[in-house]
Order: structure tokens, then sequence, then C-alpha cells
């Protein structure tokens, strides 16, 4: 019996959440997020559309303190404006995008962020050898500019429009050997993998990608799942989220990498459509039951 099947029935504690809305005061998310059930949360700190940002009420970062202690939401991870590309090769976009990143991280460090998420980049170029030398430029840039309490995580793409960072072995090239690379770490995303051509739809494309992991990256570097079903089919380099058990990825492949050592205690922020007031609690649900279970529901794909 391999180590997968040992380990189906073993519950965990893991941390699990969504990503909240900050609309109104961004002390609001966390009561949203208390209000779901969530151990563990994700909001943007600013429009993730925009350059420009407003900053950062002092009380609001107060109040937004105390709530999160008070339930006990942990860890609190920010994702980082999708404008950001550090694997570009167009000068002014790349020193725009580390100072945006440098403000992110100055964000998510006043907030008490465990983790900011920050997609890797594309490269119009084509050139995903230098795209991954860009990143690292870029990244050492940003860590030799300061000191914070919040860790960075790199967030593998889906391969789409020349992205870098679908295949685990550039996440793997970029944060290793990178100067001051501790404080850098990695969220993978479950519909990205996906997308860019891991079959995670079975449990043994889930132990492939853990060994694949393991090899490239480091499962001790990976501190933050994106649990998400793909809208589209194995391979397809679209990044399209779908509800748990209703895209490609169906409810055997969750209940996989649910229940599997190398993931199963990493936090879970789920970043599945909001198309009803009751998609976050139905998609929590699902989650939760799945984690140490050995049989296949009918809802979902199987």
């Amino acid at each position: 019996m391999n180590i997968f099947m040992k380990s189906t029935r073993r519950k965990t504690n893991a941390p699990l959440g969504v990503h909240v809305s900050i609309a109104g005061k961004i002390s609001g998310a966390v009561e949203r997020a208390h209000e779901l059930g969530c151990t563990a949360m994700q909001i943007f700190s600013r429009s993730p559309r925009m350059w420009a940002a407003k900053g950062l009420d002092p009380a609001e970062v107060t109040r937004f303190r105390e709530l999160r202690e008070r339930f006990g939401i942990s860890p609190l991870v920010v994702h980082a404006s999708y404008l950001i590309n550090l694997a570009t090769p167009e000068g002014a976009l790349k020193r725009r995008s580390v100072e945006a990143l440098i403000d992110e991280l100055d964000r998510a460090d006043r907030l008490g962020a465990n983790y900011l998420v920050v997609h890797v980049g594309s490269c119009s170029d084509g050139g995903s050898v230098e795209g991954v030398e860009r990143v690292r430029e870029a990244l050492a840039d940003v860590l030799a500019s300061g000191q914070w309490s919040t860790r960075l995580l790199l967030e593998d793409t889906a391969g789409e429009r020349g992205d870098v960072g679908a295949n685990l072995e550039e996440i793997g090239m970029i944060v290793k050997g990178l100067p001051g690379g501790a404080r850098v770490g990695v969220c993978l995303d479950t519909c990205h993998l996906f997308a860019a051509g891991y079959d995670i739809s079975k449990p043994d494309g889930v132990e492939r990608v853990a060994r694949l992991v393991k090899e490239t990256i480091g499962l001790d570097r990976v501190k933050v799942i994106h649990g998400n079903d793909s809208k589209k089919g194995l391979n397809c380099r679209v990044d399209r989220h779908q509800h748990i058990g209703h895209g490609g990825i169906g409810l055997k492949g969750f209940r996989a990498w649910l229940n599997h050592p190398a993931f199963r205690d990493i936090p879970m922020i789920l970043e599945t459509p909001k198309d009803s007031p009751e998609a976050d609690p139905r998609n929590l649900k699902i989650v939760r039951d799945l984690v140490g279970s050995s049989t296949v529901s009918k809802e979902g794909r199987a």
C-alpha cells in the first residue's frame, strides 16, 4: 500500500478560507471571513487593476488587526496587484512593478499579513529563460530595499500569453539561489497547475506533482494553496476558475489533493466564483467534507 492510500482517512486542521472583499471598510473583510467560518483569509489591500492606491487608514488598520486577533484567523494572505510584471523586458514596466511590489509589502506588513502572493509575470518576447532571470533580478531589488514580517510568495501561472512560472521547474529556478531567498516562498494554484498541464484530477497525478514540487521547489517553501477547480480542460493554458468539483479537476482530484501528505496541512484559500451568496459557503463545505473522506460523492465530477 502506498503512502497516499495509508493516509486518506487522516483528518487535518489546516486553515481554510476564501478571498474576501474589502468593499466598504477593510476591517469588514475580517468580519465577512468570520461569518463564513474561515480560519484563514485572503484580501487585496487595494484595487488590483490600478497603479494608484489610497493610503491605509490607521484607524482601520488597528481595527482590522484587532478583529483578526479576536477571531483567530491565520494566516492572513494579501494578493498583490495584477498589474505587477516581474518578467517583463520593458524597463519602465519592470521598475514600476518593483516599486509597486515594495508598496504592496509595506501595506501587507502594516496589516499584519503573514504572506503576500504575487503572480510571477509574463514575457512579451516569449523567452522563458530570460524571463526567469528578469524575475530573479527584480526580486533581488525588492528584497534589498527593506525588511518585512510579511513573507513574499510566488504563484504558479496557467501558462497563457507568455506566462513565466507555469512550469514548476521555472519556479524552482527563481527561488533557489536567490539572494535573500529564504524570505520568498511559493503559493500553488490548483487551477493553474491543471491548466498548465499537470493532471491533478487523479491520485497518481497528485502524487507526481507532489514529487515534482519536492524535487524542483521544495515542499517546505509551499506556504499557501489556492484551491480552485478549472473551468477549462487539462493543458488549456487558460486561467478560468470554477466551483470545487464542477471543473476539470473534479471531486476525485480535490479529494486526492486535500488528503495527500504533501499538501493536507498547508493553508488553503478558495478563489472560486462568487456568482451567488451561497457560493462561498457551498465551496467551503465541499472542501471540508472531502478532507479525510475516501468515498466518491455523486455531486460534481468524481
